[in-house]
Order: C-alpha cells, then sequence, then structure tokens
C-alpha cells in the first residue's frame, strides 16, 4: 500500500495502469480512450516508467517525425487494487460497534 500511496495511484496513473492491462497502447490513445490530457498522460507514463510498472514495449516515429511509444504495464490485477481500495474504503467508515461490559 505504501507504494499506491507514493505513486499516487488514485489520480490518473491507476486507470492509465488500468487501462494498460487490457492492452497496450500509446499515450495519444491513452488520453483519447481516458479522456485525458495528453500532457498529463505523458507525465504519468514517466512516472510509471520511472517507478517499473510499466515499459515501452515498442517504439516508432510518425510520418512527421516524431517519436512514440506503446506502453504496457509490467504487472497485473491493477482492477484487484481498485477493488481492495474500495473495499478498505467501506470498512473504514464503517461505524465501530460497542463492546460489551464483562460485568
Amino acid at each position: 500500500m505504501l507504494l499506491i500511496a507514493q505513486l499516487g495511484l488514485h489520480d490518473n496513473r491507476l486507470p492509465i495502469l488500468i487501462a494498460l492491462e487490457e492492452r497496450p497502447r500509446g499515450a495519444t490513445q491513452l488520453a483519447h480512450d481516458l479522456g485525458l490530457n495528453i500532457d498529463a498522460v505523458q507525465w504519468a507514463l514517466k512516472t510509471l516508467r520511472k517507478a517499473g510498472l510499466v515499459v515501452v514495449q515498442e517504439q516508432g516515429v510518425t510520418s512527421n517525425n516524431s517519436k512514440f511509444g506503446i506502453y504496457a504495464t509490467t504487472n497485473r490485477e491493477w482492477k484487484g487494487v481498485v477493488d481492495a481500495l474500495a473495499l478498505v474504503g467501506k470498512t473504514k467508515n464503517r461505524p465501530k460497534s460497542k463492546r460489551r461490559s464483562s460485568r
């Protein structure tokens, strides 16, 4: 859980990891698919790559000589992280049970 908190996976990065788990894709495609700003996606991918959570699976050059990468996640089960965090959130807000007196 510390890694998740350090990477801030509650923002754009966790949805990106889940999308990349579904299938590898480039930053532009991720931005389009997730409805995010391309700069935010590129920054998130850079952060995730430094952390070793994504890799560039394939590189290429567009017709106007711009470089691009196809990214893939190095881990699986990111959807499970979301489910686990949702479960933790539900139990965190649960009222504490009253203890019975031993008298």
